[in-house]
């Protein structure tokens, strides 16, 4: 049986900097919440951290944090 997998829509990002302006909607088959960047982001810093996913290079991360409002050092 294949599983619903709710979906994700980019409603807007603004082209010219990596800011709290992209916002995400999921639909969970339920209702409809939204997630900035930043929070997205924030998850991935976490996951990281607990070895959930491979490290992230650092130079990513510094490229990251000077175009967004994150506030982690790498």
């Amino acid at each position: 049986m294949k599983e619903n997998i709710p979906s994700v829509t980019r409603t807007h990002i603004d082209v010219d900097c990596c800011d709290s302006s992209a916002v995400f909607v999921l639909d969970n088959g339920h209702e409809h919440f939204a997630i900035s960047l930043e929070m997205i982001l924030s998850c991935l810093k976490v996951a990281e951290e607990h070895g959930h996913v491979p490290e992230i290079d650092a130079d990513w991360w510094c490229f990251i944090a000077n175009h967004t409002a994150l506030g982690y050092p790498p």
